[in-house]
């Protein structure tokens, strides 16, 4: 199998036991910090920890144990050939790694537009050196990010507390 599909396995099955985790033990948790600390660690080791293999020095002894009483080795010299160019094993990762990397790139690029929205909130609303910041025209009550609280302009004051 190709490495980098293996690779994305691995990472796949790493982010969801990561992800079972969290529900389990911190999606109730309200110390936001131990849990940004967890996601951002987890996303680290994901992509990490496929690089290691666990090796053993003894292989593993199944309890089912059966005695072959024949064993015919057959030698056919077709079958190790070297893949022809534009095999279909060949399209078919080739295929499935441009999507994974189609997608990467899509949500790499939705990441930036997110964060160049934020930065001009930010630069565009903000005033005299407060960290809160009144916006409008966005379908959310509001949110925090980087250090700084917004607040859509359609909750009423007596709804904030200063």
């Amino acid at each position: 199998m190709n490495a980098i599909i293996l690779h994305m396995i691995k990472a796949s099955l790493y982010v969801g036991a990561f992800y079972l985790v969290y529900r389990v033990f911190l999606s109730q948790d309200t110390l936001y910090s131990r849990n940004r600390k967890y996601i951002l660690t987890a996303a680290v080791s994901s992509l990490i920890l496929p690089f290691f293999t666990l090796r053993i020095s003894e292989p593993l002894v199944s309890e089912f144990q059966a005695m072959l009483s024949e064993i015919f080795i057959f030698y056919r010299d077709d079958v190790y050939a070297a893949p022809e160019e534009g095999s279909s094993l060949i399209r078919s990762q080739n295929w499935q790694v441009f999507v994974y990397m189609s997608g990467a790139a899509v949500l790499a690029l939705k990441f930036i537009a997110d964060l160049a929205e934020l930065i001009y909130l930010i630069s565009r609303h903000r005033r005299n050196g407060s960290r809160i910041i009144r916006f409008k025209g966005l379908n959310t009550a509001g949110f925090s990010a980087f250090g700084h609280i917004f607040i859509n302009e359609r909750l009423s004051s007596g709804r904030l507390k200063k």
